[in-house]
């Protein structure tokens, strides 16, 4: 059995997969309408059936091959609008011929079993990722348009009229429209938007369709209300059967038929793409909500075999409703038990309440899908246009979104659903191209703004005010191909020439993927660096990613030099900022033990006090690796560190441990503990032979008693220290704000 089925969550399966039915069944009644349309009213009930049929089917192979234990299947409002788009083509087709309207349905589950077929080899060749890079307003514009043919299509049921109705002419209009079929849509609305907040245990739309239907009947019976409309009208009863199977063999029969089939093989790829996108995302919100990480190509797989093989009972196109899966997961579903529950569930509404189905009223469907088109308008492209409308943002600044959406919006709209899809993905190309050559440099900085996170004594700290615009830090963004490379090196070009710049730290932390040619043309940018002694580091690269292994399989470090290649942007901040002080300082300053008198902190201390002071003081020795003290104990001594550096490393929940910063000498450590009487908050490690004068806690009582007055200076000096660092901080933490 598949290891998704499982039965010690069988309650909760049962609860969810029959809830996920029950919100399927008002979705199946209301898009059946849209895609069945071009073939007129009376073929509505097959269209019930089609629907529902699809949801038995998919639900239940899909519980067997799905990359998604919690995905309840159903149908979508913008794949009901292609639907209709490929049944109009379909009826144009076979036009002339005295099955019309037979072959356009055998055309129409073709289509369906092809975008199917497509959906399952784009999961195993693992590329329906592809629709992931799809970008948010293309999918708003198609979500938007949707919407707003779905709510242009109603106005003809809510008013009464036939479909063939011209809505232009208001003095038929004002003759013809009839306000009790209306009165029933707008109860119908209503009780859909306003019903949860008296009844929460219905499901809205079945509450809608119940109260909007008992008004319809209600109305017919008390006041005798004419015109209110046609209802859905029989079902065709009985379990689907792949009867289609025989209607495809039937196919190679016409000849002409067959010769037009390769024109709907567009359709069926745009239908593919929709389906695989709206499902991706379904994906993604079953992910988010089971905290789990799902195999999406798999998923995609189940998706296609399972509308492969709903096309031959007649089912159409379906794909992950996040609708279902939210209620499903809501009330207790934990496996895919109740996607096989939501399917034997649906069978049974087809075969039991077929009956009642017939007799809801085709206004109140009407009633439902404005309500669900209202609900499909993408909530971000509504926060994008309110922000621009309340002024929070400029249309200057939001105009390409602002334009693709709309873009895709009208051509859907006054051209139709598949010449959106197409103009969807080609701006989704153009998209992808324009962000791939916009500048990959997110910020620019100096080290004499911006520092390490080494903690360095006063001297260091001027000279890398003072000097530290020779280091300079790109932080990259985004993919680096042939042309976004080229345009940095040509933006590092620029900054040498017009800066004195000593060293180039390019940041890779947000760099999503490089080419061979961008990592060549950084290797012949590294050499022209050279020749200027400039020296260029590169930091952030995690290991095990598409760019290391890049790294691994390009002469990189061997042209840049591995001794350039650092974990972190910290890392490679603190090493340039060494070398660039060792220009200043010289490199064997470490080595020295500098004196008492020349810390900062005690610079204020007369000749005679530095004396007396060192009384309370002892120089204590650590080699490499030793802990000066460890995260957690008790702090017993303030540490001033006289010679060498070391690492304060911290201790996280899960046992690892992090390095968070460095240590310089003629700085000072350990004082917090011993200021708030707390546990020490870190680990100190020596890193080579170090040395420390060590105030101990008292020490400091005793000079305090004996030496106030060196005391208070001492104190004094100490608190400087901590603003020194603080308004350091401070002025750091606003640099990288703005």
């Amino acid at each position: 059995m598949n290891k998704f089925i499982q039965l010690n969550s069988f309650k909760g399966d049962l609860t969810g997969g029959v809830m996920g039915g029950i919100i399927g069944i008002p979705i199946c009644m209301g898009y059946s309408v849209l895609a069945f349309a071009p073939l007129g009213e009376k073929y509505l009930p097959l269209g019930i059936v089609s629907f529902i049929a699809s949801m038995i089917v998919m639900n239940i192979v899909t519980a067997f091959f799905s990359g998604v234990k919690i995905l309840i299947n159903g149908p979508n409002a913008l794949v009901a609008v292609m639907l209709a788009s490929v049944l109009s083509a379909g009826l144009k087709i076979a036009e002339g011929m005295p099955n019309q309207a037979q072959l356009a349905l055998t055309l129409l589950f073709l289509v369906c079993l092809i975008a199917g077929l497509i959906q399952t080899l784009s999961g195993v060749l693992k590329i329906g990722g592809l629709a992931k890079y799809i970008p948010l307003p293309v999918v708003a514009g198609l979500m938007n348009g949707t919407a707003v043919i779905i709510m242009s299509k109603q106005i003809r049921p809510l008013l009464g009229l036939k479909a063939d109705a011209v809505l232009s002419n208001f003095d038929f209009l004002s003759k013809n429209a009839q306000m009790p079929t209306l009165a029933v849509g707008i109860i119908t609305f209503a009780t859909i938007m306003f019903g949860p907040k008296i009844l929460k245990s219905i499901p809205p739309a079945i509450m809608g369709i119940i109260v909007g239907t008992g008004s319809y009947y209600g109305a017919k019976a008390l006041v005798g209300a004419p015109h209110l409309g046609p209802v859905i009208g029989e079902i065709p009863s009985g379990i689907p059967k792949p009867e289609y199977i025989w209607y495809f063999m039937k196919l190679f029969g016409e000849s002409d038929i067959i010769k037009s089939i390769p024109s709907l093989l567009p359709l069926a790829a745009s239908l593919a793409v929709v389906a695989t996108l709206l499902t991706l995302i379904a994906v993604v919100t079953a992910d988010s909500m089971n905290g789990e990480r799902s195999d999406s190509n798999r998923e995609l797989i189940g998706q296609g075999i399972g509308n492969t093989i709903a096309s031959l009972f007649g089912g159409t196109t379906n794909i992950g409703s996040v609708t279902a899966m939210v209620t499903s997961f809501t009330n207790g579903a934990q496996s895919a038990t109740s996607k096989l529950i939501c399917g034997v569930f649906m069978l049974g509404i087809l075969l039991a309440l077929g009956v009642f189905i017939a007799l809801v009223p085709k206004v109140v469907l009407a009633g439902v899908l404005v309500f669900m088109a209202i609900k499909l308008l993408e909530p971000w492209s509504l926060a994008l246009f309110s922000d621009i409308f309340k002024r929070k943002i400029s249309l200057k600044e939001s105009a390409m979104d602002v334009a693709i959406i709309m873009t895709v919006l009208l051509i859907l709209v006054f051209m139709g659903v598949i010449q959106a899809v197409f103009a969807g993905i080609i701006i989704s190309l153009i998209y992808f191209v324009y962000r791939m050559t916009m500048d990959n440099v997110r910020r620019e900085y100096g080290a004499d703004k911006v520092h390490s996170n080494t903690m360095r004594n006063e001297q260091e700290f001027t000279i890398l005010e003072q000097n530290g615009d020779k280091i300079k830090v790109l932080e990259l963004e985004g993919a680096l191909f042939f042309g976004t490379t080229d345009k940095l090196s040509c933006h590092i070009e620029h900054l040498l020439t017009e800066q004195d710049v000593e060293f180039i730290i390019l940041d890779f932390a947000r760099v999503s993927e490089i080419d061979s040619t961008g990592f060549n043309i950084l290797m012949k940018a590294s050499m022209n660096f050279k020749k200027r002694n400039v020296v260029l580091a590169i930091s952030a690269i995690r290991s095990k990613n598409k760019i290391s292994v890049m790294v691994d399989t390009t002469n990189i470090c061997g042209a840049i030099g591995k001794e350039y290649f650092f974990d972190s942007i910290d890392d490679a901040l603190s090493w340039t900022e060494d070398r660039l002080l060792d220009n200043y300082l010289g490199i064997e300053r470490y080595s020295k033990t500098i004196a008492l008198k020349d810390f900062g902190m005690l610079r204020a201390l007369t000749k005679d006090e530095n004396e007396i002071i060192s009384g309370y003081v002892e120089l204590n020795s650590y080699n490499d690796g030793d802990k000066v003290f460890k995260q957690d104990e008790e702090a017993d001594r303030i540490h001033l560190l006289a010679k060498g550096r070391a690492h304060i490393i911290i201790r996280l929940a899960n046992g690892a441990t992090l390095r968070v910063g460095t240590l310089s000498l003629g700085t000072v450590f350990g004082e917090m503990a011993v200021i708030d009487s707390k546990p020490r908050s870190a680990t100190v490690i020596a890193d080579g032979h170090i040395e420390c004068y060590e105030f101990t806690v008292d020490s400091l009582s005793r000079m305090k008693k004996e030496n106030p007055e060196i005391a208070f200076k001492f104190i004094s000096g100490l608190s400087h220290e901590l603003s020194k660092r603080i308004r350091i901080s401070n002025r750091i933490v606003t640099e990288l704000k703005a």
